[in-house]
């Protein structure tokens, strides 16, 4: 930026507010950091970038300009991140992704330049506060990579301070229900609309929004600001529909369970569809990209090809990292209790998700689980509790129930 003739940073500079002739945005007044002096700049036309803090909806209102409307989608949880420095060659892999779903916690890891990545693990609020610290991000790692990914994540080094965030919260100011939006300012990014940010999308949709201006100044500034918004809400409104179902709350007792377990039911079969198809995989990809719109999603062909993909292809068995949304046991003794009913599942040619897990008393727990039985002429479901004690040499797993469903 610095290298474009046109383009002047002034850095430690505090903005404090617009300045206005009538309806008209005219400039910005902003201070020196160092000197406290005031300044104002003039300009045919104020952006603001300054994102998720932004105040210009304050300012409007406080200049008699009406309320800008919002849209809202409460927090889900939070995550916590930390950028490392892992040797080379330890992980193969550029990106590592655990995703269980929005009420369950989460891991991604992406590779930067010069060996360092960045580990990120979400919590949603059901299941306590994101990691406060790297060791305890280490302690929820292991409950979701692979072995092989944190032998790497072991080896390696922190490179600055753990940044924690409590809040997914996404807020969509309605400027362009505006009925007069004052000329001479648009508003883009953050500021406009901030996303979840465990969707990974505000990069990509400032970038849109960047576009969309560009393509109304091009046309002239003539009711610049509701040309510009009205683009911008195109590209927002479908990824806010599907954030909004995405991080909707836990569905209550009223809502159909038909209803649920359809819609899992072709999520479940769209991700296996890809995994064999290409085409799909493609499809998916670019509208989770922001590349293509929601609504190619919707196209009866894509909807053939997933089909056909299950029909040819039998269901994988899943890796099921483990979980602690249903239990109060402690992590090391919860580590033991899982390799012991993974490892009997094997033996029986099986396998166990457990869907509770708690003590009776210090030297006794409850397993909850259910398990998939694979015999030569038929598989068998079934509900399983069984009975863990401590023992001197570890956990034993004493008596199990089976029943069939």
């Amino acid at each position: 930026m610095d290298a474009l003739a046109n383009v002047t940073i002034l850095d430690r500079r505090n903005i404090v507010a617009p300045m206005m002739t009538g309806d008209c945005v005219t400039g910005v007044r902003i201070i020196n950091r160092d000197s406290g002096i005031a300044e104002m700049l003039a300009a045919e036309l104020v952006v603001d970038g300054t994102g998720r803090a932004g105040r210009t909806s304050h300012f409007l209102a406080t200049q008699g300009l009406g309320v800008v409307p919002e849209e809202r989608i409460p927090s889900t949880g939070g995550y916590s991140s930390q950028l490392l420095s892992i040797p080379p060659g330890r992980i193969g892999q550029r990106v590592v992704f655990v995703n269980q779903g929005s009420r369950a916690p989460g891991a991604l890891m992406v590779a930067y330049e010069n060996d360092t990545w960045m580990l990120a693990i979400s919590s949603p609020a059901e299941c306590g506060g994101p990691p406060e610290n790297f060791a305890e991000m280490l302690e929820s790692a292991q409950r979701l990579l692979p072995a092989t990914i944190m032998a790497g994540v072991r080896d390696a080094t922190c490179v600055g301070e753990i940044s924690v965030s409590r809040n997914t919260g996404a807020v969509w100011r309605r400027y362009d229900r505006m009925p007069h939006p004052p000329s001479g300012l648009v508003v883009l990014g953050d500021a406009l609309c901030s996303l979840n940010p465990l969707h990974g999308q505000g990069m990509t949709m400032a970038a849109l929004e960047a576009l969309s201006l560009r393509d109304c100044l091009r046309a002239g500034t003539g009711d610049l600001p509701r040309r510009f918004y009205s683009a911008a809400a195109g590209h927002i409104g479908a990824v806010w529909a599907a954030n909004r179902a995405l991080d909707r709350p836990a569905p209550s007792v009223q809502e159909s369970v038909w209803a649920r377990r359809v819609n899992s039911w072709i999520q479940r079969a769209a991700l296996r569809a890809a995994s064999t198809d290409i085409a799909v995989a493609e499809r998916i990809l670019r509208v989770r990209g922001l590349i293509d719109s929601p609504a190619r999603l919707k196209d009866p062909a894509l909807l053939a090809r997933i089909v056909l993909a299950n029909l040819r292809h039998p269901r994988p068995a899943m890796y099921r990292p483990a979980s602690s949304v249903h239990s109060s046991v402690s992590q090391p003794d919860e580590r033991q209790i899982r390799a012991l009913v993974d490892g009997q599942a094997k033996r029986r040619r099986g396998r166990t998700e457990i869907t509770r897990l708690r003590y009776l008393t210090p030297d006794v727990a409850l397993i909850q689980a259910r398990a998939v039985l694979t015999g030569r002429l038929r598989r068998v479901k079934r509900r399983n509790t069984t009975v863990a004690v401590r023992t001197d040499s570890g956990w034993l797993l004493a008596f199990s129930q089976n029943t069939a469903y």
